[in-house]
């Protein structure tokens, strides 16, 4: 088994927790068009800016920290019954894909219910 698979196993929950960590704790300060949470919602103003990247950054931090041990367990699997890899690394992205997504949603569903249409908070 090659080294490579394991890290394709990984990078997903390991990426998760940087970009989480960077979202959650303030690395995208200023509304850009290159780099963050970019939605129309999250873009209205400098504090639903904030707000997106804080809530979305939690949310992917907290699925990292899930996702990562899961990962080591099914490399362990994996290698215990030597398993081909490319299935194990198949279903194991499909389930960081999927977890990558989810909290869109919620981050989404959070802006409209906290700020209306022009970013304002609701009172």
């Amino acid at each position: 088994m090659s080294a490579l698979w394991v890290f394709l196993m990984l990078l997903p929950a390991l990426m998760m927790l940087a970009v989480g960590g960077l979202f959650r704790f303030g690395a995208v300060y200023k509304i850009n068009w290159a780099f963050g949470y970019r939605t129309a919602r999250s873009m209205k103003n400098r504090v639903t800016w904030l707000f997106a990247h804080r809530y979305f950054g939690r949310r992917w931090l907290i699925l990292g920290l899930i996702l990562l041990p899961l990962a080591v367990v099914a490399v362990i699997i994996m290698f215990s019954l030597n398993l081909r890899p490319e299935v194990f690394v198949a279903v194991t992205s499909s389930v960081h894909l999927a977890a990558m997504l989810v909290p869109i949603y919620f981050t989404e569903k959070a802006l409209k219910r906290i700020f209306d249409e022009q970013g304002n908070r609701r009172a």
